[in-house]
């Protein structure tokens, strides 16, 4: 091996009158700050679109004329904030950038699902009917409807948008999306049978949860 030239041994050396020395290029940086903030925004649109969508629908297919009774209306209330929370909840990042814990994922999962089947327990006088397979169907499918569309939106917003816990965050947002189909379909059947709200209004609940977990599985690892 040749030993190197004498001007060779100081190639390394920055020259102090030739300016600041060439910092390294970090090519996707730039690229990582602008994701973050297209993606908080895209966000925000699938939330208002969520919001448009749920509220023209109901309006649409007419609410039910007991929605102004305190227990309607309370469910109706609850069910709509515990979703806009769950949704902030699968989303957020907290001040370090990483996403809430998987403790914390499965509490507003817990959360979610407890306050909608406890308050689908609760009577108010109207229309009653037997639980049947085609009531089951019925309002399953109108609860699928309003729970579809979001669904798409999420998905497309969050896609290779987890950094952790990809599984049980898109549970969580399935399931919001699915609590968003139970609310619509809510406000508009009449009967107030505990187990046919439970069931036939909570199905959605779970395919919705379902139906995100593969979804944050296959598709939401960042």
């Amino acid at each position: 091996m040749m030993p190197p030239e004498p001007n060779e041994l100081f190639n390394d050396i920055p020259d102090p009158l030739g300016g600041p020395a060439t910092s390294p290029v970090v090519p996707n940086q730039e690229e990582r700050s602008l994701t973050r903030t297209n993606r908080k925004r895209r966000q925000a649109i699938a939330a208002a679109f969520t919001g448009v969508w749920l509220v023209g629908f109901s309006l649409v297919l007419g609410l039910r004329s007991d929605a102004n009774k305190p227990v309607i209306a309370g469910q109706l209330a609850v069910w709509t904030v515990t979703a806009a929370g769950a949704l902030w909840v699968g989303m957020v990042a907290k001040a370090e950038g990483f996403p809430i814990s998987k403790r914390g994922i499965l509490v507003a999962l817990s959360a979610t699902a407890l306050l909608f089947w406890g308050l689908s327990l609760l009577h108010s006088p109207g229309v009653e009917a037997n639980l049947t397979i085609p009531s089951i169907v019925g309002c399953a499918v109108t609860g699928l409807i309003v729970a579809i569309p979001p669904s798409i939106a999420f998905s497309l917003v969050l896609r290779r948008g987890f950094l952790m816990n990809p599984t049980l965050r898109g549970a969580l947002v399935g399931m919001v999306c699915g609590l968003l189909g139970a609310v619509g379909v809510h406000s508009h059947c009449p009967v107030v049978t505990p187990s046919h709200v439970a069931v036939a209004h909570g199905v959605v609940l779970v395919l919705g949860a379902i139906g995100g977990a593969a979804l944050g599985r296959f598709f939401g690892k960042a």
